[in-house]
C-alpha cells in the first residue's frame, strides 16, 4: 500500500481515480489546486503522487516541476487527455521533461492505472 497524493481539477476524474487507487489498496489524499497539493506534500509526505499535467491558473507541467522541489524523492505519474500546448509541445513530453517518472494518456482504465503506477514506483525496494 502507497501514500498517493492525487492532483486534478476535474471532481469527475479526481473521484473515479481515488475509487481506482484505494480498492486497490492505497491511502489517497486528494488536492484540487496545486496550493492544496503543495500543502498536503509538506504535511502528508506521500510516497507517489498521480498528478495532471495541466492545471488551471498555472503553466503546462508546472504542478509536476513544483512538487518534486518540494520533494525531490516523491515519484510522479502524470496524466493527461494530451493535447498541444501553446508552444506547440505534446502535453506528456512537457510532463517528463518536468520530473515526471511515468506519463500516462487519459483516458485509461483500472488496470492501465496499476501498470503505469507499479512502473512509476518501480521494484520493491527502489520506492
Amino acid at each position: 500500500m502507497k501514500k498517493i497524493l492525487l492532483l486534478d481539477d476535474d471532481q469527475l476524474v479526481r473521484s473515479t481515480l481515488a475509487r481506482m487507487l484505494a480498492g486497490d489498496g492505497h491511502h489517497v489524499l486528494i488536492a484540487a489546486t496545486m496550493p492544496e497539493a503543495l500543502e498536503i506534500c509538506e504535511c502528508e509526505k506521500p510516497d507517489v503522487a498521480v498528478c495532471d499535467v495541466m492545471i488551471p491558473g498555472t503553466p503546462p507541467g508546472s504542478a509536476i516541476a513544483a512538487l518534486r522541489e518540494l520533494q525531490p524523492s516523491l515519484k510522479i505519474l502524470a496524466v493527461s487527455a494530451c493535447g498541444i500546448t501553446d508552444r506547440g509541445e505534446d502535453m506528456l513530453d512537457v510532463a517528463a521533461r518536468m520530473g515526471a517518472n511515468q506519463v500516462l494518456e487519459k483516458p485509461f482504465g483500472r488496470a492501465d492505472l496499476a501498470m503505469a503506477l507499479a512502473l512509476t514506483v518501480g521494484r520493491p525496494g527502489d520506492a
